[in-house]
């Protein structure tokens, strides 16, 4: 889906020189730098040189390239201080510039590690808006168990696969939606969330709510919702401990999951008194979700953030942080409260969403 901001996005000839320096704690051969340059394969051409100095290598890219970023050794991935697969690293490739890269040490990239926390519960509805199953994966705090009688709080939140385990996600990484719910009940603020699974192929059909070149022009958005409304709603309301009114309900996602969060609140305010609209993919459709904030409620209160890396180049980046200060700006217009956010150094990534993530729980909560 980024290619369509890739091709709009004018690279100046002018290339700068990059010179980076790594810090490994052995000697070791076949070591990497993986990017979408080198399609995140080891490439002859990103290889690291060993010198007296350490670990070296250095390339031409073009001025104003965003760079995401990883170091790979053989078959083996860079590891976190966590001991887990490491976020990506970006580079601003503004000037020539030397960069020193610490690498903590390497994990063999085999499966995702499963990463779960608290009480999570599978479960399978049918949809007969979308004519499909959907699974579900839902978080309960532990005041849920220890107070019998309490009702709590709940979000529904996209990419249900994402959200409390690497094992399970697109990329390797996770929101790590679990953790956070966790220590926010520890803190006493218990919120049940509902994450919703949706099969890649269908991410597009159901998350973009008009007719687009990225759905095929066959928009299944508007039905996505009324799952949710009408079967999903429903369903959570019978079967757990939920406090059913707005004020407590909220829906939640990121890129085209913002979108359709976005269009959740516009569609069905009378369910939603909360979305987090979390780097919106605003530019699909023509810009077309900017085109219609008039249909907000004023009652509605929005999350609204972008990180400042999340394009291809830096030009690209500031437009998109501008989108949503735009989309913002708008909502509030329109008399809604509004909380808006922007990641300092934070790219188009879970683990992006995972640290913006107790922001959005704390504005939903009224912390």
């Amino acid at each position: 889906m980024w290619s369509a901001l890739y091709a709009g996005s004018m690279f100046t000839p002018e290339k700068v020189t990059l010179h980076i320096h790594l810090t490994l704690d052995r000697q070791a051969e076949n070591v990497h730098l993986l990017s979408r340059l080198s399609q995140w394969k080891p490439d002859p051409a990103f290889r690291f040189e060993w010198t007296t100095g350490g670990y070296q290598l250095s390339l031409e890219v073009p001025r104003g390239l965003l760079l995401e970023c990883r170091v790979s050794h053989g078959g083996f991935e860079e590891v976190g201080p966590d001991g887990l697969k490491r976020s990506p690293r970006v580079i601003a490739a503004g000037a020539e510039q030397t960069l020193q890269f610490e690498v903590l040490g390497f994990k063999q990239d085999l499966m995702p590690e499963e990463t779960r926390s608290g009480h999570i519960e599978e479960h399978q509805i049918h949809s007969p808006e979308l004519q499909d199953e959907v699974k579900l994966l839902i978080h309960l705090p532990s005041q849920y168990f220890m107070q019998p009688e309490a009702r709590f709080p709940v979000v529904y939140l996209h990419d249900g696969h994402n959200l409390f385990d690497r094992a399970t996600s697109s990329f390797g990484f996770d929101w790590q939606a679990d953790e956070t719910a966790e220590r926010f009940a520890a803190e006493g603020h218990p919120v049940i969330l509902v994450g919703i699974w949706t099969r890649q192929e269908k991410r597009m059909d159901y998350y973009i709510p008009f007719p687009s070149r990225f759905n095929g022009f066959r928009p299944q958005g508007l039905n996505y919702l009324d799952f949710i409304v009408q079967t999903l709603k429903p369903w959570v309301d019978g079967h757990f401990r939920v406090l059913q009114d707005r004020q407590h309900t909220a829906i939640c996602g990121s890129s085209l999951g913002g979108i359709i969060s976005l269009y959740g609140a516009f569609q069905h305010p009378e369910v939603f008194g909360t979305a987090g609209i979390m780097s919106p993919a605003l530019w699909v459709g023509e810009y077309r979700a900017l085109d219609e904030t008039n249909q907000s409620r004023a009652d509605v209160r929005y999350f609204v953030d972008m990180g400042d890396r999340e394009g291809p180049t830096v030009e690209s980046a500031a437009n998109l942080v501008q989108l949503a200060k735009q989309l913002a700006l708008q909502l509030s217009q329109q008399g809604s409260e509004v909380e808006l956010l922007i990641g300092r150094d934070h790219l188009h990534h879970e683990s992006a969403w995972a640290e913006r993530l107790p922001a959005f729980l704390q504005f939903f909560l009224k912390i």
